[in-house]
């Protein structure tokens, strides 16, 4: 064999087995392959794509980072957009835990008779609810007042209160806190039933 065709095989078999081993590593650790042409897309999902000779190596916005074979068709997981915010508070060692829509707004206040209070309204400032965390327990008139039980997402019964309308005037926690209850201060029907959803997801820790 003449030494320039052994030598050209040598180089041929030692890129195939450079290529063979670079495929090879890029699959089983889903990495980049070293020989590559980027793409760079800087698109909503998808940020670049690497492309080696049998591999293709997709960067998604989402930090998801995947190596596929030679024209197998890939596209980013789109992460679906929460419709809720947790919310946390601690007072006195006990902790509120709340998921608020994210169509509705709050903010906390300070009010007398409560060692806290968490607003909460959807279009208007002054139609709204308030979570209050009394000093003592809540405690209401009983004249003229009907009441009916939700079960919240933890599976413990809360008191809707009602006062001669369809539209509820509070809402008490006497499994979880005799302290702790919900004000309606103005909403109206629609948004009390929106205001609902809210109410379900309270825990009290």
């Amino acid at each position: 064999m003449k030494k320039s065709l052994k030598i050209t095989l040598i180089v041929l078999g030692v890129l195939i087995g450079i290529i063979f081993l670079d495929t090879l590593q890029a699959k089983i650790f889903n990495n980049s392959p070293l020989l590559k042409m980027r793409d760079n897309l800087d698109g909503v999902n998808l940020d670049y794509v690497d492309k080696g000779l049998f591999v293709n190596y997709y960067h998604c916005n989402n930090s998801e980072k995947v190596t596929t074979w030679k024209n197998t068709k890939f596209a980013c997981s789109v992460k679906e957009e929460s419709n809720e915010e947790k919310y946390f508070k601690t007072i006195d060692n006990i902790t509120i835990e709340l998921s608020i829509l994210k169509n509705w707004h709050y903010e906390e206040m300070t009010l007398e008779d409560s060692k806290f209070a968490l607003k909460l309204y959807k279009n208007s400032q002054d139609k709204y609810a308030t979570l209050n965390f009394y000093n003592n327990s809540f405690t209401v008139c009983g004249t003229g007042r009907t009441t009916e039980e939700i079960t919240l997402n933890n599976g413990i019964l809360a008191t809707i209160g009602y006062y001669g309308e369809p539209i509820w005037s509070d809402i008490s926690f006497y499994e979880l806190n005799p302290n702790i209850a919900f004000i309606n201060n103005g909403l109206e029907k629609e948004d009390t039933e929106e205001f609902l959803e809210i109410v379900k997801t309270l825990n009290i820790k």
